[in-house]
């Protein structure tokens, strides 16, 4: 007899829901019987989307910029309003960068900071009294392998992902009395359509790298980290808190990082 991972009604709040990452962690949840709020800025995509999972299950859509003033508390009100609460939230939105230090001007710094982790704090500010209220939460932030290692010329985005690894650690130090878990997923190369853009634009040995000196040959699909991101968000992952999951093919687990190597090198 199968046992299943949610608790019936369980809520979630998905951001950057539209396509990739966040859309195929909404279609995981649906499938699981979670009710869903997707969350994006791009408004023809969410709709489009919402339609299309809404065969899956009970899907509503909230067209909002996290980074607006009014948008944590619009996200809450929406999914208190349209689901009834707040059982699990996913901070998936955000943006890529990809300057050296030295390159990066202000603008770009505030930009990627804010999309990646400031709006993460706020909105998860916005919900933890609802949780704190019923006694249970799920946060997932999503980080990325990058802010685990470092990476040559992504120092904006390395920084934003790291801290929302040391935000991850502290909700889980503050809120765990109060029945609340937090976690992050910090996924290698998933075949997104941003990571296919940035693909194309590598060399060959870049690409090669990703595809097959990994332990795991394969660049990852979006479902890769869904799967890892159900698991902290369900009920079985209660005693997991703090920590940050890899989804990288076990990329970190060797000496191996793709931009230090190439066809001539």
């Amino acid at each position: 007899m199968s046992r299943q991972r949610f608790t019936p009604g369980r809520t979630a709040v998905v951001t950057g829901a539209a396509q990739g990452l966040g859309r195929a962690i909404a279609e995981r949840f649906l499938e699981e019987g979670v009710h869903v709020l997707l969350v994006d800025r791009n408004e023809d995509g969410l709709a489009r989307t919402a339609d299309e999972l809404s065969r899956a299950g009970r899907v509503e859509a909230r067209a909002v910029d996290v980074t607006a003033a009014t948008a944590p508390e619009e996200i809450r009100d929406a999914a208190l309003g349209a689901l009834g609460g707040v059982d699990i939230l996913v901070n998936n939105a955000g943006i890529a960068g990809s300057r050296p230090v030295g390159e990066v001007d202000e603008a770009r710094w505030r930009d990627v900071l804010e999309v990646n982790l400031s709006s993460a704090f706020r909105l998860t500010k916005a919900v933890l009294p609802t949780m704190v209220a019923a006694g249970y939460g799920r946060i997932v932030n999503m980080a990325s392998m990058t802010g685990v290692t470092g990476f040559r010329g992504s120092s904006d985005y390395a920084v934003s992902k790291a801290g929302l690894m040391a935000l991850t650690r502290s909700l889980a130090a503050d809120y765990g009395p109060s029945g609340i878990t937090a976690n992050a997923v910090a996924p290698g190369a998933i075949l997104t359509p941003l990571a296919e853009k940035m693909l194309a634009t590598r060399p060959a040995w870049y690409v090669r790298g990703n595809l097959e000196l990994k332990p795991v040959p394969r660049i990852g699909a979006p479902e890769d980290v869904a799967a890892a991101v159900a698991f902290l968000a369900s009920d079985e992952a209660g005693y997991v808190s703090g920590h940050v999951l890899v989804v990288d093919g076990g990329l970190t687990a060797t000496h191996y990082v793709p931009d230090r190597f190439s066809d001539e090198g």
